[in-house]
């Protein structure tokens, strides 16, 4: 005869063998089979391995892994708490800063540090940040370093030319920030001051900026000042800025942005 005694045992037992395999697919970066056992069991999406001396809930192994953002939205649909510490006392955006994992960071600030992110963006001038994303990049240097065998009149503005008309990107990455760069120049300084936001010129700027703002010029063609600049005082909030130039990204004939 069963008692209820051990009837709480047997559940405690198969409650500490779930939360065992939770974990254990998390530390192995298993997010399907993560998520399959979650979903079966959301209560358990915010607790740790039993006995375990990292206290990571299944967030913090996203944020340590660098997860897809399809999987860091399941797991926040299921009820993810942001603002869980580890046993170190980190919190999942914590986790994620320091694997150096900038995306997934962007995507687990708990509200009230999202919130203060994107107010110190919508304050700041959004043009200054991305000018300063585009002058990590020395195009004056690069022109000079490519310009060997090409036309006399050949010069950086020729090749923003196929991505203003179409947004496509160059196959060399060097090429994607020489046009980020001259673009810049031209949209603040040589004659495209006066140009709406709906010319093709300030889209095809904001696209390059959306394809290039995660990556790094290659050393022999950055700008130190510049960088420096970028990575001190724009870097911590590129992934909020990023989320405010896609949303008003598409934008059709000379009247109101379409969001996206």
């Amino acid at each position: 005869m069963t008692s209820y005694g051990d009837s709480g045992e047997n559940e405690r037992q198969q409650r500490e063998k779930l939360l065992h395999k939770i974990a254990g697919a998390g530390r192995a970066y298993q997010w399907k089979e993560l998520l399959a056992y979650l979903k079966g069991n959301p209560t358990l999406v915010n607790e740790t391995r039993p006995g375990g001396s990292s206290g990571f809930a299944p967030i913090h192994q996203a944020a340590h892994g660098n997860a897809p953002t399809a999987i860091i939205q399941e797991l926040l649909a299921l009820g993810a708490d942001l603002s869980l510490k580890t046993a170190a006392g980190e919190l999942p955006v914590d986790v994620a800063a320091r694997k150096g994992n900038d995306a997934v960071a962007g995507l687990l600030e708990p509200p009230a540090q999202a919130a203060k992110r994107r107010k110190i963006v919508e304050d700041e001038n959004v043009d200054e940040m991305l000018d300063a994303c585009a002058l990590r990049f020395d195009g004056y240097k690069y022109e000079d370093a490519v310009k060997h065998g090409k036309p006399a009149e050949w010069n950086l503005s020729h090749l923003t030319t196929p991505i203003i008309e179409s947004l496509m990107l160059h196959p060399a990455l060097n090429d994607n920030f020489a046009a980020f760069f001259i673009l810049q120049r031209h949209l603040r300084k040589w004659g495209g001051e006066y140009l709406t936001k709906y010319d093709k010129k300030h889209i095809a700027f904001d696209f390059l900026f959306l394809s290039l703002y995660r990556c790094d010029p290659p050393p022999q063609f950055q700008n130190e000042c510049r960088c420096k600049r970028w990575e001190e005082e724009y870097l911590p909030n590129a992934e909020v800025l990023a989320a405010v130039v896609r949303k008003g990204f598409r934008r059709v004939g000379n009247g109101k942005s379409v969001q996206i």
